[in-house]
């Protein structure tokens, strides 16, 4: 359901137009560049746009709102931060595995160098007190700490550096204090609580939630807002429990710096939490969220295409403002009641007036005061039109839910979800990965689906409740699901004798133990049949669906009950379909070859 709850049109909106101004836009390239972060020059003149598709830097004049220009700075810009001491800026580059730093002067951007970085980063932030630089690696489950030079001429490649091994895939991240850095798992609810100085985990807690996309520090500096998703793991995926809001829930909790300092944080009664939508008018997919100069918050809707605008007293939030195609990323312009939105869909930024005046009441009424196209779109490909179906949540029923809500950027978000998919209920399934779903058929726990287009219809149809979808519609999604790859390994193979020597000695375990009978090496580890892996689920059905193993070790929980918590619990605990025992020595090997697919 996209509806704007605000009739307040912009062209009669006090101030709107103020400092807004037309004019010819220079000559950009036409292509796809779905905007992912901003930052604002320390003037505030101009504003820095990180596209992830392009790889592009835009820069955007503030008072002309024109892009005045782009920079082809990497593969795929994912975050960007200022260093406003040194006039210079960070981005992240994703496919390229690199921290890009450039010196700013008004619109010229000139990069100094390009730093080497686990991985697929993915965001980046700076402390309070400049010093140190951040980086979260997805897929590495790393996080990289580098220290800022106070020479502004000295190079990042000799600063001092310290990597964090962490539990899960980390994504968003916030500064709690100088010392210590706020990192949330990117698909399910895991948080960790580093410790800059001696680059280890302090604390770590789990929130009741997923798809954790948005931190923000209270204006006290007291407290955590953390923006995320909910899924009841038990609970029916049908019409009833869709609609009242029952299965998923959009929403944010606040919780304490103190308290998240600690061990043990009871969510239920140390926290409190704010409640994005309600029956009939669901709110997918928020995204990012920041503090507006009159002590209200402003959060992205990425599934409905609107913004929220919202006192922090508020406990269920239903006004918004349609904006682009899934916004993502928000920043609040100082001393000109204007946010800036990325509509990561659209190419575009949205404008959003929030100045409230003193007659405003509880409910702010904010309007659209510019829509910034950041250059021409080429026509979209079937892929590129499935992509954007896929974290749409019109598909569901009234906003409430997205493919991306538990298929986390085609991924997964780790839990349980009692679907039709195997066709009961009552027997809830551990959410696949459709990272390289392509080559899986058949789909489904039980292996009932033989064809992509019928799973994707099924899903639609049956889970999310929706108007339903069209076979063009179901086309377009498919194509987007081939182009997803699988999850890449946590430990890929290396180029060096002692580990080429592991991983063959862990195939022969592979081999000798009969794992290639169900996950068929060399391509898909897996294979076009239901197996009885000697257990059940609630209904007694014992013959599953054998998942592929390629990005195995990127698996939150394994099973199709996620009874097992690591790949080594499979066989340790599960003696998962061993032919003989293992000893450490084969169960480590073993380990090593299937982190490695």
């Amino acid at each position: 359901m996209r509806v704007c709850c605000w009739l307040i049109a912009a062209t009669i909106l006090s101030g709107v137009t103020e400092g807004i101004a037309s004019g010819t836009e220079p000559a950009l390239p036409i292509r796809l560049r779905e905007p992912a972060a901003l930052a604002l020059s320390a003037d505030h003149e101009r504003l820095f746009v990180a596209n992830e598709r392009s790889g592009t830097l835009s820069v955007v004049d503030t008072s002309s709102w024109q892009v005045t220009t782009e920079y082809e700075l990497g593969e795929s810009l994912t975050d960007i931060v200022m260093l406003p001491e040194q006039r210079e800026l960070l981005a992240i580059d994703r496919e390229g595995s690199t921290l890009i730093r450039a010196r700013v002067a008004g619109d010229q951007v000139t990069v100094r160098e390009r730093i080497t970085v686990p991985s697929s980063p993915v965001t980046i932030s700076l402390s309070p007190d400049g010093r140190t630089v951040a980086v979260n690696s997805l897929w590495s489950r790393q996080c990289t700490l580098l220290q800022v030079p106070a020479d502004i001429e000295a190079s990042l490649h000799t600063s001092a550096r310290q990597s964090v091994a962490l539990p899960f895939n980390p994504r968003q991240q916030l500064w709690l204090d100088e010392d210590h850095l706020l990192v949330c798992d990117a698909h399910a609810g895991e948080l960790a609580v580093l410790n800059a100085r001696t680059a280890e985990v302090d604390q770590r807690h789990t929130l009741p939630g997923h798809n954790i996309r948005g931190l923000a520090l209270s204006p006290d500096g007291n407290e955590v807002w953390i923006v995320h998703q909910e899924l009841t793991e038990n609970v029916p995926t049908d019409f009833e429990h869709m609609y009242w809001g029952g299965l998923i829930r959009n929403a944010i909790h606040v919780a304490s710096i103190d308290r998240l300092m600690q061990p043990d944080l009871d969510w239920g009664t140390e926290s409190r939490r704010v409640q994005l939508g309600a029956t009939g008018y669901g709110a997918a997919d928020p995204n990012h969220l920041a503090w507006t100069e009159s002590g209200d918050l402003i959060v992205t809707l990425g599934g409905v295409n609107s913004v929220s605008v919202f006192p922090p007293d508020q406990q269920v939030v239903l006004q918004r403002l349609e904006v682009g195609q899934r916004p993502t990323d928000v920043v609040v312009l100082p001393g000109r009641g204007l946010a800036v939105v990325a509509n990561s869909h659209s190419d575009t930024l949205s404008v959003v007036e929030i100045q409230a005046g003193p007659s405003a009441g509880p409910l702010r009424h904010p309007g659209i005061a510019a829509e910034v196209s950041l250059g021409p779109m080429p026509e979209l490909s079937a892929a590129d039109r499935g992509k954007r179906l896929f974290f749409d949540a019109s598909l569901g029923l009234d906003g409430w839910v997205s493919c991306h809500s538990c298929h986390t950027d085609g991924h997964s978000n780790g839990l349980l979800a009692d679907t039709s998919g195997d066709d009961s209920y009552g027997t809830p399934k551990r959410v696949l990965s459709l990272l390289g779903t392509r080559d899986n058929n058949p789909w489904a726990w039980n292996g009932s689906v033989r064809v992509l287009n019928d799973q994707v219809v099924k899903s639609v149809e049956t889970t999310m409740h929706g108007d339903g979808i069209s076979p063009t519609e179901t086309m377009h999604i498919v194509a987007y699901l081939h182009r997803l790859a699988p999850a890449p390994p946590i430990e890929p193979a290396r180029d060096h004798p002692a580990d080429q020597e592991l991983l063959a000695r862990g195939r022969r375990v592979f081999d000798a133990q009969g794992c290639g009978e169900c996950h068929v090496p060399p391509l898909t580890y897996s294979s076009d049949q239901t197996v009885d892996v000697g257990i059940q689920d609630e209904a007694g059905t014992k013959k599953f669906n054998p998942p592929s193993l390629r990005g195995v070790s990127q698996r939150r929980v394994l099973f199709h009950d996620g009874r097992a918590a690591s790949l080594r619990s499979v066989f340790e605990e599960h003696g998962h379909q061993l032919k003989s025992g293992l000893s450490e020595d084969e169960l480590t090997t073993l380990l090593r070859f299937l982190r490695s697919l």
